[in-house]
């Protein structure tokens, strides 16, 4: 890795979309192994429309 490039990631899903595991901090502590210095996490959150995901694509309304 060059010296002056910063390693992100900025599509970082969690079990709350239904799709993931492990847990936020388990995530951050795994990036900071790996140099990353930026993450962006983006569950889906809840979207009452069968065409945009059930419950293994979206977080559920009563976790929002």
């Amino acid at each position: 890795m060059m010296p002056d490039m910063m390693r992100f990631d900025c599509h970082m899903h969690t079990p709350f979309c239904g799709h993931a595991m492990g847990t936020p901090m388990e995530f951050l502590r795994q990036a900071k192994r790996k140099g990353i210095s930026l993450m962006t996490f983006t569950c889906h959150v809840p979207f009452d429309h069968e065409d945009f995901g059930g419950p293994t694509i979206r977080m559920p309304m009563s976790e929002f």
